[in-house]
């Protein structure tokens, strides 16, 4: 689908969706690679996935318990290598935008990928329950994207978790 002609992809865990942890079908992925190759390199896309990539944000660092994509992370993170403007929005895990790396841009050398907490309860870095309800706020302007953290419950912006992810042009 389009949001205000921005290409958007949305996936998830197809194969054994009683797992935690995200399978990816060859079907799904096959589409995935298909589709995404149509998008221009220096045209912003944006990715949704349930589980997120091993190793990008919070909730995916090593010693944390990932349940992400056992299959296909690597191939997917390695694709959007040639979109220094995709934003990947990913969850599952419940981290806090407080936590140690609620995103990891992509500095114009690979995709940006962001946490997006949760809206019904959060962890802390420890794994143990913080209250709140995060989320992202983005404003898309034209030579960039502010991408805003929000702490929903006391409707308070989080300082740590706000970005300003820049345009790169090729």
């Amino acid at each position: 689908f389009a949001i205000n002609g921005n290409k958007c992809f949305s996936f998830g865990n197809d194969v054994n969706i009683n797992s935690t942890h995200g399978e990816m079908s060859e079907e799904q992925f096959n589409w995935f690679k298909q589709e995404i190759a149509k998008v221009e390199k220096d045209e912003t896309v944006y990715v949704f996935m349930h589980q997120g990539i091993y190793n990008t944000v919070s909730g995916t660092l090593p010693g944390e318990g990932w349940h992400g994509f056992r299959n296909h992370g690597d191939e997917i993170r390695e694709i959007l290598k040639e979109y220094p403007n995709a934003f990947v929005f990913s969850g599952h895990n419940h981290q806090s935008l407080y936590c140690q790396r609620p995103a990891l841009l992509g500095n114009g050398e690979e995709a940006n990928f962001f946490n997006t907490g949760s809206c019904a309860y959060t962890l802390d870095d420890a794994r143990e329950n913080s209250f709140g309800s995060n989320a992202y706020f983005l404003e898309v302007y034209e030579d960039y994207t502010l991408v805003r953290g929000r702490e929903n419950v006391d409707g308070k912006w989080i300082p740590n978790a706000s970005y300003l992810v820049p345009r790169y042009y090729w």
